[in-house]
């Protein structure tokens, strides 16, 4: 089995190989470490989601739908994908 190196993952997800070790680290991206490097299997990377990132507005209702799901014990992440915003956004209205 073939396997990619931090730097040929980061080339096919627009991203620094950096990044790639924050998200193997993170536990986001599966890898093997053999040595001094990490190994990614192919499929790991094509099955990658990445989350959007910025400041996004969300409109009022969202954003009451947000506190209200968050009260009822739905987890930032979860809220994150559901509303298409990144978890930050997700934080910054709850944390109001």
């Amino acid at each position: 089995m073939d396997y990619l190196t931090t730097k040929e993952a980061g080339e096919i997800l627009n991203v620094t190989p950096q990044r790639i070790l924050v998200l193997i680290h993170a536990g986001r991206l599966p890898a093997k470490k053999v040595g001094r490097d990490w190994l990614i299997i192919p499929d790991d990377v094509e099955k990658f989601e990445k989350l959007p990132q910025g400041n996004f507005s969300l409109t009022p209702e969202e954003i009451e739908e947000i506190v209200a799901m968050s009260k009822e014990g739905k987890k930032p992440q979860r809220l994150a994908k559901k509303f298409k915003v990144s978890v930050r956004t997700i934080y910054r209205y709850i944390n109001k």
